[in-house]
């Protein structure tokens, strides 16, 4: 046996220990205070802290897990995302309604109405009270090419050309009874969705407005495909107009109303298909579930319910992130749906600055899509697998690309390890199909300069390493 104690507070309660993904994970206790601990070869690195007790600890081959009073069990993976905070000048534990992203600029909508805006991608929040009132609190946001929409618990909707700084209210938009519910934007044609009240739209930017849509129940979203549009209605299903939204027609081919409700929780456009969550709680049925733009038949892809979904362009193909009901976020890659990271009470999501922002009952979180594994398309095969890691050597809190080819379909493990092989940091744990890939590695702070392995196992067998020199 030998003391293993580099890192640790002195006199500290060792409560417990767990294994995760070959790393060690300690409970350390500090009076009433407890923290997690992760053994970085023979140094301990803290990786959580300010946990109360009681707290047990344990493991599964992908996640840890503790308890925590009146919260239940909480849950920590080492997948390709990992989530931060971001509450600097937010108030913490404000649930989140509608985010909306462009560039670094931010502006989401709580749950009690209030606007928050960002001009530094997240780091830094003020309340935007120009033109807004709790009296009339927002719950859900959009954006167009110039400017954003913003509609009201009170049936209003408002406009900002600042990035949400500033707001005024669209006097043309006619007075209803009831919340507004769904806004969607593309050129100057606006869709405007209130519940019964049905869906209105303007084709020449807010101008005038029409009522094309009557008889609806909650009216889930919108989305285009070219210049087709798209809605979502829980009791009419999927709706298609191919002039503006002037007249629309049925889309419903594959989809079955239960008890007059197609039960569709989500909508969204992605590599010319539409996708649609699906849940039926009665029937104890949950479902993915997507249709090609240009013959309207649905079919189910997958047994897990979408709640939110964003969608982003990437430099090699189109990237589609979603919530399943198991509150794991997933990617749309060669048509299927890989996961990549998990984070319960997602409400809201949104991609920019090569960011996922997710919007949560307890406030906003933010993950780097920079550790994301890239698919790269065949015709860039030729110029892109000269190097394989670089830069190399590559700094401490630095990122490094590893290009990686794939012998066959299975689940990936990307890992980094010191000379003598011990595990120190993992980068990747997802299910791929064979071929050429791009991982986007970032370094931790904490690791000492020196050579090291980066490796990579398929279904638990190494195929592959490449030596990687961290410099201060």
């Amino acid at each position: 046996w030998e003391i293993l104690s580099e890192g640790l507070p002195t006199n500290a309660l060792i409560g417990s220990i767990q294994t995760l993904q070959g790393r060690v994970v300690a409970e350390v206790i500090l009076g009433m205070e407890t923290r997690l601990y992760a053994l970085n070869s023979s140094t301990w690195t803290e990786i959580a802290s300010n946990l109360q007790q009681p707290l047990s600890l344990a493991a599964s081959a992908t996640s840890l897990f503790h308890t925590k009073p009146a919260q239940g069990i909480m849950r920590s993976t080492r997948s390709t995302i990992a989530w931060q905070p971001s509450l600097n000048g937010f108030p913490a534990n404000s649930g989140i309604a509608s985010i909306v992203a462009t560039g670094r600029n931010l502006c989401l909508a709580t749950n009690i109405g209030t606007v928050y805006v960002s001009d530094d991608a997240g780091n830094q929040w003020r309340e935007s009270t120009n033109g807004t009132s709790r009296n009339n609190p927002i719950n859900i946001l959009a954006q167009t090419p110039s400017e954003l929409l913003a509609g009201t618990a009170t049936g209003r909707i408002l406009r900002s050309s600042d990035s949400g700084a500033s707001w005024r209210t669209l006097a043309s938009f006619p007075t209803i009874r009831g919340k507004i519910e769904m806004i969607f934007a593309r050129g100057s044609v606006l869709l405007i969705g209130a519940g019964n009240n049905g869906v209105y739209v303007s084709s020449d930017d807010g101008a005038t407005w029409k009522q094309t849509i009557t008889g609806s129940d909650t009216i889930v979203g919108a989305t285009a495909i070219g210049t087709t549009l798209f809605v979502a209605i829980s009791n009419k299903g999927i709706l298609r107009s191919v002039n503006n939204g002037a007249t629309w027609q049925e889309y419903n081919l594959g989809l079955s109303p239960v008890q007059g409700s197609f039960g569709i929780v989500s909508l969204q456009a992605a590599s010319g298909e539409l996708w649609i969550g699906v849940e039926h709680p009665n029937l104890n049925f949950a479902a993915t579930m997507r249709c090609a733009a240009d013959n309207g038949t649905w079919e189910q892809t997958q047994d897990a319910s979408i709640n939110a979904i964003a969608t982003s362009i990437t430099r090699q193909d189109t990237l589609a992130i979603a919530l399943n009901s198991q509150g794991n976020i997933v990617r749309l890659n060669d048509g299927e749906w890989q996961r990549i990271g998990s984070l319960p009470d997602v409400q809201t999501l949104a991609i920019a600055n090569e960011s996922l922002y997710a919007g949560t009952s307890r406030g906003l979180r933010v993950a780097s899509l920079s550790q994301t594994t890239t698919h790269v398309a065949s015709d860039k095969k030729s110029t892109l697998f000269h190097d394989t890691v670089a830069p190399n050597p590559c700094a401490k809190g630095s990122t490094f690309t590893a290009n990686l080819l794939l012998p066959k379909s299975g689940n990936l493990r990307l890992f980094l390890t010191d000379a003598r092989g011990v595990s120190v940091e993992i980068f990747s744990t997802m299910t791929l199909r064979s071929g050429e890939y791009q991982a986007h590695c970032s370094l931790p702070y904490s690791l000492a300069q020196g050579s090291y392995w980066l490796r990579a196992e398929m279904d638990g067998l190494p195929f592959w390493r490449a030596k990687v020199v961290i410099a201060e």
